[in-house]
């Protein structure tokens, strides 16, 4: 006699361990985020480039706890891009108020300033 009963869908058995928590993806190896502090050496550093990055702090009671390469390789980017923005934030800044001291000008002229500057 054949069961009528639909065979468990693959992708509602694996398990959460096996997700990326940040894509879900299940596709790829997924590693955890001390697997990948302890390859560079730098405790706790990636779990901070997550918050930094998303604003999400994975905690311990989370069900999917690991990443995908991809997902943590964008992390330390978005990280590295955000901070060097932040870094010529405060340069533009800080540059504008030392030419505003010298001579008041408008944005276009402190601009080419700063490109000749470079």
């Amino acid at each position: 006699m054949e069961s009528s009963a639909n065979p468990p869908n693959p992708d509602q058995t694996k398990a959460p361990e096996s997700l990326c928590r940040l894509c879900l993806s299940r596709d790829c190896h997924i590693k955890s985020i001390s697997d990948y502090e302890s390859q560079k050496n730098r405790p706790e550093e990636l779990q901070k480039f997550i918050e930094e990055a998303t604003g999400i702090q994975i905690e311990q009671n989370d069900l999917a706890k690991g990443l995908c390469a991809s997902c943590a390789g964008m992390v330390v980017t978005v990280v590295k891009f955000r901070r060097k923005c932040q870094k010529i934030n405060m340069e533009m800044r800080n540059l504008r108020e030392e030419f505003l001291k010298e001579s008041p000008a408008d944005d276009m002229e402190l601009l080419l300033y700063y490109l000749r500057m470079k």
